[in-house]
């Protein structure tokens, strides 16, 4: 008795059912190269979708961190405006014993609102008339000099695009406002010295334990010309961080396989959010 009954062939013989179609290994290859080749390729655009969606988010925490300092500055100088119109510090561009009470009116202010160092009266020369607060609290330069002074004479709110060190070392960043006189012209400015790592430091870095999920987790605010302002590592001295990006807001890969996640503000401010490869998969959590 044979061991195996054969299926007849075309020639009427029987074929073992252990032989192999001619070409059904190559049959079989070619599958398991075609579904090979469609798995790669289905991982590669998976990937290549997650570090989209990925470097979106980057860009969308970027664009809220320069927001958010932005509203902050702005709720500021709306302040500063209304103080600016006060009798009393109006007054005190008389100077004398006017400016005695501006000065009293403005320690005041500063006693009762957060983020701010010092309040300094200024003539349109540039000398101050009054100041809230003692020694230290505003910057070593000579403000009639500064652009963001310059437009407060013009009648602008303004406020310096970097943050300038203190009479004491302290990172500051001053906001003026006009002081109108009562035939209309600009009697001299009302600056505002503000405490810029209370702002921006808080905000690089609750921004940074939002999304960080690791120690190579960057967040960081530059002015319009990168020079960096303020980040949630400390940023060094002088320290320049050049976006390869051109638009307002975006992310790209740099040469180090970091993703870059950058957004630009209304001031010219940039956010920006550097993650290495390790850490983007549980941004996506």
């Amino acid at each position: 008795m044979a061991d195996h009954e054969g299926y007849p062939g075309p020639d009427g013989g029987g074929r073992g059912g252990g032989e192999a179609e001619p070409g059904h290994d190559c049959a079989v290859i070619a599958l398991e190269t075609a579904l090979e080749g469609g798995i790669g390729r289905a991982v590669a655009l998976g990937r290549a979708m997650l570090h989209r969606a990925q470097g979106a988010r980057l860009s969308d925490l970027a664009a809220g961190m320069v927001d958010l300092v932005e509203r902050g500055l702005d709720q500021r100088e709306a302040a500063l405006r209304q103080w600016a119109a006060e009798a009393a510090v109006r007054s005190g561009c008389e100077g004398g014993a006017a400016a005695a009470r501006a000065a009293r009116r403005l320690a005041a202010l500063l006693s009762c609102y957060g983020g701010l160092r010092d309040l300094w009266l200024i003539d349109p020369a540039g000398r101050i008339l009054a100041r809230g607060g003692g020694a230290g609290g505003g910057a070593a330069v000579p403000p009639a000099d500064q652009p963001w002074f310059v437009a407060a004479l013009a009648g602008r709110a303004a406020s310096a695009l970097a943050p300038v060190a203190g009479e004491d070392g302290v990172l500051t960043l001053p906001l003026a406002a006009p002081v109108w006189g009562g035939d209309g012209s600009v009697r001299g400015g009302l600056v505002a010295w503000l405490d810029w790592r209370g702002l921006a430091g808080t905000v690089v870095q609750r921004a940074r334990q939002r999304r960080e999920s690791g120690a190579s987790a960057r967040c960081l605010l530059l002015d319009p010309d990168w020079r960096v302002m303020a980040a949630s590592d400390g940023p060094a001295a002088d320290e320049i961080f050049p976006l390869a990006g051109v638009d307002a807001a975006g992310f790209y890969t740099d040469d180090d396989g970091v993703t870059v996640g950058y957004a630009r503000g209304g001031r010219g401010w940039y956010g920006v959010v550097a993650q290495r490869p390790r850490e983007l998969m549980r941004l996506a959590h």
